[in-house]
């Protein structure tokens, strides 16, 4: 019988809001060719998040890397005030900073759900609760 995810080992981190799009990435020219880049706001998320997921970590929690290594779900929700912000914007800097403060490569994260929960309440605060959830292994390979 298969676990539920409340069964599967995971982390959870109660997060601020990421920066937006436009907050969060830059134009930089490098030898006269242009690049984007994370802006210094983006880069210092990264960290806070990354700081969050490793305080979360118990010993408990498996981080697995490689190509047969364990497979990972991130589930993302949004709270907030009025429907201002796009819910896909959100996701990379909150994936690379949970799997940076795990030490855990992201293309081992092979399912993102996101959800987005408006309150127009005006003492309502905005936050993002991530949890990343281990899978198992081989549970999205093909002809194995």
């Amino acid at each position: 019988m298969e676990k539920s995810l409340c069964d599967r080992p995971s982390i959870s981190v109660v997060l601020a809001l990421p920066p937006t799009l436009n907050q969060s990435y830059t134009i930089v020219k490098v030898e006269g060719y242009s690049r984007l880049a994370l802006t210094d706001e983006a880069n210092d998320y990264k960290d806070e998040v990354a700081v969050l997921a490793f305080q979360a970590m118990d010993g408990e929690f498996p981080v697995e890397n490689g190509p047969r290594a364990g497979e990972y779900r991130l589930e993302l929700v949004l709270h907030l005030t009025a429907n201002t912000r796009d819910v896909d914007a959100n996701v990379k800097l909150v994936m690379d900073g949970i799997c940076r403060g795990i030490g855990l490569n992201d293309n081992r994260v092979f399912k993102v759900t996101l959800e987005k929960r408006v309150s127009h309440k005006r003492y309502g605060k905005r936050w993002l609760e991530a949890r990343l959830i281990y899978l198992g292994r081989g549970i999205h390979e093909v002809g194995v």
